[in-house]
């Protein structure tokens, strides 16, 4: 590859300084500079200048995804709202894409609601959301989003305004850190993924926010809540989630929401 000059930027997270992480082709033509942070290890790119071109489809080709994980997280959601929050409340999926997981958690009795600037919401019409309003949320999710965020705090920030409890999904960089080749998850290849998160710039981004971190796998909970993380790895983990959640939604009696929508829809 040919030499290429970038300015060291600060951190986007804890505005450390930071190191050349390497260069790598992203969308197979665009040669572009990653960063690493010396303090807190949050590793990013350049501005990305190429997201049009990388967002000519909401979800990239390769991310086939998107069913498994509205199944998996939708256990892990349902469980955690019913054992430790306002099941009466309204709930954001952001970056929900084509509403499939909005649906899904409809189905499973609770109010969600969606947003999603760059795709189209297939399966979840009518329940789409005006973030600029003044609703707030008793939870907001966000599911493979904050790996392409320019703004990393910015966003974070939002996320809070809309809601004090934030769960999100993401791969934690490896440690030790691997090279751009060497793991899949930078995916430079398709060119929407642009920020790469430790667990101790997620625990920054929580204590600006004034919230807790809780972490299990490649789920994070940002809360002012307190539980052990014991009881988030039960709540939410992949074999235990599906029994908890059913249980507690037969105890507390939470009833889907298929039928209601189906009559606001249809009229009958």
């Amino acid at each position: 590859m040919e030499p290429k000059v970038i300015p060291t930027p600060n951190c986007l997270v804890c505005d450390g300084p930071t190191a050349s992480f390497g260069l790598a082709k992203v969308l197979h033509r665009h040669l572009v500079a990653y960063f690493r942070c010396q303090s807190c290890g949050f590793i990013f790119t350049e501005p990305p200048h190429w997201l049009d071109e990388a967002y000519s489809s909401a979800i990239a080709q390769i991310d086939i995804g998107p069913v498994a994980r509205c199944m998996t997280f939708s256990q892990s959601v349902r469980s955690l709202v019913i054992g430790s929050l306002d099941t009466n409340g309204q709930f954001l999926d952001f970056g929900g894409g084509y509403g499939l997981f909005v649906r899904r958690m409809r189905d499973l009795g609770l109010n969600f609601k969606l947003h999603d600037a760059h795709c189209e919401n297939i399966f979840a019409k009518g329940h789409e959301v005006d973030i600029e309003g003044p609703l707030k949320f008793e939870l907001l999710t966000a599911f493979e989003v904050v790996e392409h965020l320019t703004h990393p705090l910015q966003t974070f920030e939002t996320f809070k305004r809309l809601s004090p409890n934030i769960l999100f999904s993401t791969s934690i960089v490896p440690e030790p850190a691997p090279s751009i080749e060497n793991w899949w998850y930078y995916a430079p290849e398709y060119g929407q993924h642009i920020s790469f998160y430790t667990l101790r710039s997620l625990q920054i981004i929580a204590a600006r926010l004034g919230l807790k971190l809780y972490s299990y796998g490649d789920l994070h909970y940002m809360t002012a809540k307190r539980m052990s993380p014991a009881m988030f790895a039960i709540m939410t983990a992949n074999r235990s989630a599906p029994v908890v959640g059913y249980l507690l939604s037969r105890l507390r009696r939470v009833r889907s929401l298929l039928p209601s929508d189906f009559q606001k829809l249809s009229g009958k």
